[in-house]
């Protein structure tokens, strides 16, 4: 398949045109029209868009077997994603005797919910009288009198053992990671390997950093890997999001009115801009949480867009700060020191694992660098520890946990003034954007366990940046923007 620039070819007046389809092969038929009117039988016919992916994802070879094993759909949030999952699903259920359908979405608790939605369809509809609704928790399904099933199942590879589902639907895929879908992947393979009409939908609004699964997706649907049929919808690059005239030249829903421009100017009004940009205008962002906004984040780095990177000169007066996730999968060391301005920071390293940190941080040692902290409440401890121990000692200022408390409000602070700069990596992007809190006595404390990802290099910078607002001046800083 080899995806079309779709000003080419797609044809006007059929809704927003898409950014990237698969084109419609008219030498295959296609179940694309029976889909269509299962839809209107569940009271939800299908939109332009709709239409054109239930044609093409479809097509059906001679043998039987669909030509497109693999269907991966990205669209803006309330495009009407999930109502085309449900009418192929119970489309495939109704036409093909015995066909188990299974469907997820980015959790257990959501797919059960989404799968309420469609049985409240069905029993409004004429199928009604036809089909057995089993509410068993755990075993939740939809039987049809052909022996066919359409199931929710939790978003884990457990839950498909034992069985062979000829389709499976990944609903809001940007919520897995790299290894979580990988793992998914490795249980959905085997279980339809013997299945020759065998077919698996990926369907999702664009993702962050995070999402590594959905992402090895677009990469591929995108460059036309064979068998996978990829169907984006998303704003253009350049085009200003926030424009209430340029929403309906990529938006597929809001021509049918499933969407109106008040309902996404509110939406713009209530989200951050990085949340926003990648729900609604289907575009993919490095970060993810309202903790910290994308834009604060930005404007306070340095390194991007033509400005000087922050390199460190030896110096008195610089903060070194290390952590350690809480499962002991990645680690960070960064620098920090300060000046009139305010504070500023460099990450030194950062990475899987934590083995490393010892060594790098002796390694700052024997420059001739002193000052060095962690927290008392992480693996981050460990290092401290074996730092002490170890011949050659290199001393660890730990920050108890009222500190840890305190350091969190100090670079809330920071960011809302603009007394901190950094440099600008994507390390420290993406940890920002991760970032959950949980309450502690009264206030909060960053939580490794509760962030959606790696929040390592921000809490380094916030321990070393919690000690240089504490410490006395000790003159003879030296440092200067530029390098790498």
């Amino acid at each position: 398949m080899t995806p079309a620039a779709p000003a080419t070819w797609w044809e006007s007046g059929s809704g927003a045109p898409p950014q990237y389809a698969t084109r419609r092969d008219p030498r295959f038929r296609t179940e694309g029209p029976r889909v269509g009117f299962t839809a209107r039988a569940l009271g939800t016919p299908l939109m332009a868009w709709q239409r054109y992916v239930a044609d093409v994802a479809g097509e059906v070879n001679p043998d039987g077997s669909y030509h497109y094993q693999v269907v991966v759909v990205t669209v803006p949030r309330q495009s009407g994603k999930t109502t085309l999952m449900r009418a192929v699903g119970v489309d495939r259920c109704v036409a093909r005797p015995g066909c188990g359908v299974f469907y997820t979405a980015q959790t257990g608790k959501d797919a059960r919910a989404r799968w309420r939605d469609l049985v409240d369809q069905v029993m409004e509809g004429p199928l009604a009288p036809l089909v057995i609704v089993r509410n068993s928790a755990g075993s939740e399904r939809l039987e049809f009198p052909n022996r066919s099933a359409l199931r929710v199942f939790a978003p884990n590879p457990k839950s498909l053992h034992g069985y062979t589902p000829p389709l499976v639907m990944l609903d809001e895929a940007f919520a897995h990671d790299e290894t979580t879908g990988d793992l998914l992947m490795g249980a959905i393979g085997p279980a339809q390997v013997t299945i020759p009409h065998r077919q698996l939908w990926i369907v999702s609004t664009a993702g962050t950093a995070e999402s590594g699964f959905l992402r090895k997706w677009v990469d591929a649907g995108r460059a036309g890997a064979p068998g996978v049929a990829y169907f984006e919808w998303s704003a253009p690059d350049g085009a200003d999001v926030y424009d209430p005239q340029v929403w309906p030249t990529y938006h597929p829903a809001m021509e049918s009115g499933l969407v109106t421009a008040d309902a996404i100017a509110a939406e713009a009004s209530r989200l951050s801009r990085a949340e926003f940009e990648r729900a609604y205008a289907n575009r993919w962002t490095r970060t993810a949480s309202h903790l910290i906004a994308w834009e604060t984040w930005d404007r306070l780095g340095v390194g991007r867009e033509g400005r000087p990177g922050v390199q460190l000169l030896p110096a008195t007066g610089v903060v070194f700060g290390f952590d350690v996730m809480h499962d002991r999968s990645a680690a960070a060391v960064v620098a920090a020191w300060r000046d009139d301005s305010g504070v500023h920071a460099k990450v030194v390293q950062s990475g899987p694992g934590m083995a490393w940190v010892e060594d790098t941080v002796r390694g700052l040692r024997a420059e001739g660098w002193s000052d060095f902290t962690t927290s008392d409440d992480g693996p981050g401890r460990e290092v401290a520890d074996l730092l002490d121990r170890h011949p050659g000692r290199v001393p660890v200022r730990l920050l108890g946990s009222r500190e840890v408390v305190d350091s969190w409000g100090f670079l809330m602070q920071h960011l809302i003034h603009g007394t901190l700069t950094h440099d600008g990596t994507d390390a420290l992007a993406v940890a920002a954007a991760n970032v959950a809190t949980r309450p502690s006595a009264d206030g909060a404390r960053p939580s490794r366990r509760h962030s959606a990802g790696d929040v390592s290099p921000l809490l380094a910078l916030e321990w070393a940046a919690y000690v240089l607002d504490h410490q006395e001046d000790r003159g003879g800083l030296e440092y200067t923007f530029g390098g790498d």
